[in-house]
C-alpha cells in the first residue's frame, strides 16, 4: 500500500537564517522555530523515519508564515528562491518527496504568479496557505487573484487553521463560540452550526 503524508514541514538553513535577520521581531511566533534541527534534516533522519513508519511519499511544505513576515516587496523573491531550493530537494529524491509551493501571501498578485511558476516549472502539488494573513481571512477581496489562479490551474491549496482571536471576536462577536474545538481538532463548530471538516 502506498502511503502519502501531507503537510510535512521542512526548513532550509539558509532561508531560516535570512528570515532571522530580516524579521527578528517575529521570531518567537514562527512555526517550527523550536524544531529547526529536525526540520532541516532531510537525508539522515527523515528518510529512515519514513521507511520505519511505512511512508512512501511526503509532500514537503515550509512551516510558518515565512515570506509573509517580509514586506510585500521582499516576500516574492524570498518565496521564489525557497521554492527553487525545495524543488532541488525533490529532484534529489523524486520517489520520496513532492512539495507544496511557499507563497508570498502578503502580495497576492505575486503569489498567484509564483504558484503558477512552481506548478509549471517544478511540478509542485499545489500550495499551503495560512487561514489568515496579516489579520485578513482568505475570503478578503485582496486574495481574489491568488484564488482565481489556483482555480484556473485546477490545483488545490491546503489551508492551515490559524486564526487571530481578537480579529475573530471582532468579526463574529466576542464570546461567541465560533470555533468550539481548536487547532488539529477533527471537527469544528462554526457560529453555532455544527460542521465537520477533516484536518
Amino acid at each position: 500500500m502506498r502511503i502519502v503524508a501531507l503537510e510535512e514541514h521542512v526548513s532550509i538553513a539558509a532561508f531560516s537564517d535570512e528570515l532571522e535577520r530580516s524579521a527578528p521581531a517575529e521570531r518567537g511566533g514562527r512555526s517550527g522555530a523550536s524544531r529547526r534541527d529536525a526540520l532541516e534534516d532531510i537525508e539522515s533522519a527523515r528518510l529512515p523515519s519514513m521507511d520505519e513508519n511505512g511512508i512512501t511519499l511526503q509532500i514537503l511544505s515550509v512551516p510558518g508564515p515565512g515570506a509573509a513576515l517580509l514586506s510585500p516587496e521582499a516576500g516574492p523573491d524570498y518565496a521564489k528562491r525557497y521554492n527553487d531550493a525545495l524543488a532541488e530537494v525533490v529532484r534529489r529524491h523524486p520517489t520520496r518527496f513532492a512539495a507544496f509551493a511557499h507563497l508570498p501571501s502578503t502580495a497576492p498578485e505575486a503569489a498567484a504568479d509564483e504558484l503558477e511558476r512552481a506548478v509549471r516549472e517544478h511540478g509542485f502539488a499545489g500550495a499551503l496557505l495560512s487561514g489568515m494573513v496579516k489579520d485578513k481571512f482568505l475570503d478578503d477581496p485582496s486574495f481574489a487573484p491568488l484564488l482565481a489562479r489556483a482555480e484556473a490551474l485546477e490545483f488545490g491549496a491546503g489551508l492551515l487553521h490559524r486564526f487571530n482571536r481578537a480579529r475573530r471576536e471582532h468579526d463574529f462577536g466576542a464570546g461567541r463560540a465560533v470555533l468550539q474545538r481548536d487547532l488539529f481538532a477533527d471537527s469544528v463548530s462554526t457560529a453555532g452550526d455544527d460542521c465537520d471538516f477533516p484536518c
